[in-house]
């Protein structure tokens, strides 16, 4: 509890959202869940028998629940918000980022009282500024601010997601910084500040320590590489990958499918999967260097005859536009005839749950829960139909769920043939 200058009593409550089938989460043994409403009631009182009259709550439990629960407490002035990355404010201000929800702060009533909401999107993209005004008895007089989205005014990269990416010169920065600055008062250039650099670079060393980690052996080299595209592999021919693609990218997804415990299957687009699996020792640095974009795991629901038509956009997207999208997957293969049209390029199309059974054709009318990395997952790459379903993000960092597969298995080997999404192809071009 904080004591405000005036001598108010500032209560705030933490609350958090429960797994309520603990299928994502690995609680310590004893750990108990409660309802978070109720958990919210019965800490709000204790604060107020304390003697506190302004209450504040910080929750990761989505925009929705706290409107419909937490502005409903008797005594909550102010609730902070996470969980479903809602972004919050002007929409003539925040469109070229993104269409807000709603606006920062958002007002609601309860009893006659103000309750101020907000939620500052995620991923530290923006930084929430929230003014609060309370009367004496510690109800909210007036609320309101913004969300702004630092950046740094004099250092731009440009991201080629390889050895190209490199700094913009000083006067192309500056044009940058001009421009971001003028798009409104909500993007505010700033520069490093002395002190937190200093603290920063005492731990650089201890990051490359960390990334040595090694995490699992390889007996021989795994390559990466699609089917008669020549690329992504650096120690293997293009002979090797030919007939079904390199064995790197279905071996991430069969790691995926391992560690999202809630899927049927799971689908990633090559692309994804930068660097091929060296024989020798295996460290975090190379569980990076091979999955370095920012992406979580989601699920998707669809049924068997959408998991195809997706199958055949990506495909078709790989053809035309680039080899990344090509499609690698576990618990599912396939065979590929690229000569044919759109929607009649797959075929013997077949599921084994989890690994766990037997292959079988596909249904097209049964639901399956589809893994896969959240740039795919929002219709990226050819995969629109992806884009157009509701997804359930796992919030899984994707090479971070690598490493723990790493760990788990202790060594890292090519898959048998039997087990590679693309059992068979044919190219127009081969």
């Amino acid at each position: 509890m904080k004591t405000l200058p005036g001598g108010q009593k500032v209560g705030i409550v933490g609350i958090n959202i429960k797994d309520k089938t603990i299928n994502s989460s690995n609680p310590d043994e004893g750990t108990t869940y409660t309802d978070e409403k109720l958990a919210a009631e019965a800490e709000v009182k204790n604060l107020k028998d304390a003697g506190a009259s302004i209450i504040i709550l910080v929750t990761h439990i989505g925009l929705s629940n706290d409107m419909e629960w937490m502005t409903n407490i008797d005594g909550v002035d102010v609730v902070i918000g996470g969980d479903s990355h809602t972004l919050m404010g002007d929409a003539a201000d925040l469109s070229i980022i993104k269409t807000p929800t709603a606006s920062y702060p958002t007002i609601y009533e309860n009893g006659g009282k103000k309750v101020c909401v907000v939620h500052a999107w995620e991923y530290s993209h923006g930084l929430g500024k929230l003014r609060v005004s309370f009367d004496e008895n510690g109800d909210v007089a007036s609320c309101d601010g913004g969300i702004v989205f630092p950046f740094d005014g004099e250092n731009f990269t440009v991201k080629d997601f390889g050895p190209d990416d490199c700094l913009l010169l000083p006067e192309q920065a500056a044009e940058v910084s001009t421009y971001l600055a003028g798009l409104g008062s909500h993007m505010v250039a700033v520069k490093d500040d002395a002190e937190t650099a200093t603290k920063l670079g005492e731990f650089s060393s201890q990051v490359d320590e960390q990334q040595k980690q090694i995490i699992a052996t390889v007996p021989e080299d795994i390559c990466n590489g699609f089917p008669f595209f020549p690329w992504s592999s650096e120690i293997c021919r293009n002979s090797a990958t030919a007939a079904q693609g390199g064995s790197v990218c279905n071996i991430v997804s069969k790691a995926f499918l391992d560690q999202v415990r809630t899927a049927d299957i799971a689908i990633n687009n090559g692309g994804g999967c930068r660097k091929d699996i060296a024989a020798g020792d295996f460290s975090i640095y190379n569980a990076y260097a091979l999955l370095p974009f920012s992406n979580t795991l989601v699920n998707i629901a669809m049924t068997g005859a959408e998991i195809v038509e997706v199958l055949e956009q990506a495909m078709d997207y790989a053809l035309t536009k680039g080899p990344g999208a090509y499609p690698y997957a576990s618990g599912l293969r396939y065979d590929i005839d690229a000569t044919n049209a759109q929607g009649e390029r797959f075929s013997s199309v077949e599921v084994n749950s989890r690994g766990a059974g037997v292959w079988t054709a596909i249904e097209a009318a049964k639901v399956y829960v589809v893994a896969t990395n959240s740039f795919i997952g929002s219709g990226r790459d050819g995969y629109v139909l992806f884009g157009e379903k509701e997804e359930s993000n796992t919030y899984l960092e994707y090479a971070q769920t690598f490493i723990d597969y790493c760990v788990e298995v202790g060594d890292i080997r090519n898959l048998p043939a039997e087990e590679y999404s693309t059992q068979s192809v044919i190219f127009p071009f081969a």
